[in-house]
């Protein structure tokens, strides 16, 4: 069972994959605006795919999705996995930022659609507390925290950004839940 995981913003995406339980492979899908260049550039590193886009270009957040899914698209293509699992929407408090979220997941979702990929659109608080239980005293950037430890340790990594350490915690999840079927 090939399983991705993705913690999506629209700011940058981490991914996750993994064959039948065992992680692979991850990665940090990360725009970044620069004013001197011309048109859309990316590199690839290991664990760090950098999409460097014209000022203007990255400022409309609509282009900025546009490239990350785009980058989630290769993935998808090159690994061929049987289940994408992704993070449900939470934030109704920013008006803008949940705009964008739920744009960035009717395009992942229509992406996995497309190639035929099934997909599962987990909420935080399952995936998080398939880890730990977090009473409410415990504040997002201390489970974020906690959650990068736990994936530090059970991977054996270095993780140092929460986006992959979240999307290694839902692909771990995700294949857990596949596991279990």
């Amino acid at each position: 069972m090939k399983v991705i995981g993705i913690d999506q913003s629209s700011t940058g995406a981490g991914l996750s994959y993994f064959v039948n339980g065992k992680l692979k492979d991850y990665v940090l899908i990360k725009p970044k605006k620069n004013k001197k260049v011309a048109k859309v550039e990316v590199d690839y590193s290991p664990h760090l795919t950098t999409i460097t886009m014209p000022e203007d270009e990255y400022g409309l957040t609509l282009l900025r999705i546009s490239v990350i899914v785009d980058e989630i698209e290769k993935i998808l293509k090159s690994k061929k996995p049987d289940v994408v699992y992704f993070e449900e929407i939470f934030n109704a408090k920013n008006i803008a930022g949940f705009r964008s979220l739920a744009r960035l997941q009717g395009f992942i979702a229509h992406t996995c659609w497309q190639l035929g990929i099934r997909y599962v659109i987990v909420e935080e608080n399952k995936w998080i507390n398939s880890f730990a239980t977090y009473g409410k005293e415990v504040k997002r950037p201390e489970r974020k925290a906690d959650i990068m430890k736990r994936m530090n340790d059970l991977y054996g990594l270095n993780i140092e950004i929460d986006d992959v350490s979240d999307a290694i915690a839902i692909g771990t999840y995700g294949s857990k839940v596949e596991k279990e079927k």
